[in-house]
């Protein structure tokens, strides 16, 4: 039997960002994503600064309410906080205060860029956060217009790439994301699925999209991205059990 998948890329915490707009919604997020096999949830709430910046101790206060709710209704589903850390001014200011907001409190953290970042202000970025000590995982991967296959091929080994799966759900919108993202799984260049869902509204496209994947690359790719990778990220990297 493959393990249980675990998200590393969603916002369930109500209230705080553009996600979950209610404790109920967010009980509903998490019972659809155990109907589809997770029972690991690594929130993402936004931290950007002069745009959807809650602050640490609100998403902590939240946080523990939702996983008080969770484990009464859910008992073998995992609630962790995370955080989607923007590159900006104020992660340079936590990155050299060594305070960035990790998953569950380690030095491995979700990394977003805008979409236009360059290769050198990439390249410089990713390092100036690895001699910090941190380990980056970068957030939709797909979205990066200037990151090539060949930028990204140079830093497979080193950098953990995680791909939403609602860009596989191919519509007029997605279309260039869609071909990245499928370009990318076929390169080998892609450890982590996730959901970036911000909605119970999401949940169709989420199930669409795992069926594609099963359909195209199989159920072997599908378990291991959704599956023993985060668990043994989390086991080896973030030190949970």
């Amino acid at each position: 039997m493959p393990e249980a998948y675990a998200d590393f890329h969603l916002h369930l915490l109500p209230g705080v960002d553009d996600g979950s707009a209610t404790l109920q919604e967010t009980l509903s997020m998490v019972d659809g994503l155990m109907h589809l096999g997770f029972d690991t949830f690594v929130c993402t709430p936004h931290q950007k600064e002069g745009s959807i910046n809650p602050s640490l101790s609100s998403l902590r206060e939240v946080h523990d309410v939702v996983v008080e709710e969770v484990q009464e209704r859910f008992p073998s589903a995992r609630v962790i906080l995370g955080a989607e850390n923007f590159y900006d001014a104020q992660l340079s200011r936590r990155l050299d205060a060594h305070e960035v907001p990790g998953i569950a409190g380690s030095d491995v953290f979700l990394l977003e860029f805008p979409p236009s970042i360059d290769e050198r202000t990439f390249r410089t970025a990713l390092f100036r956060i690895q001699t910090e000590g941190y380990v980056p995982i970068l957030a939709h991967v797909e979205r990066y217009l200037r990151l090539d296959d060949r930028i990204l091929a140079n830093l497979a080994d080193e950098l953990v790439m995680q791909v939403n799966l609602t860009s596989f759900v191919k519509d007029a919108q997605n279309a260039d994301q869609y071909a990245r993202a499928v370009r990318y799984v076929e390169k080998g260049l892609i450890r982590l699925f996730a959901t970036d869902m911000h909605s119970v509204h999401m949940l169709p496209r989420v199930t669409e999209a795992m069926a594609w994947i099963r359909g195209h690359f199989g159920d072997a790719v599908l378990d291991q991205a959704l599956g023993s990778t985060p668990r043994r990220l989390l086991r080896d990297w973030v030190r949970l059990p």
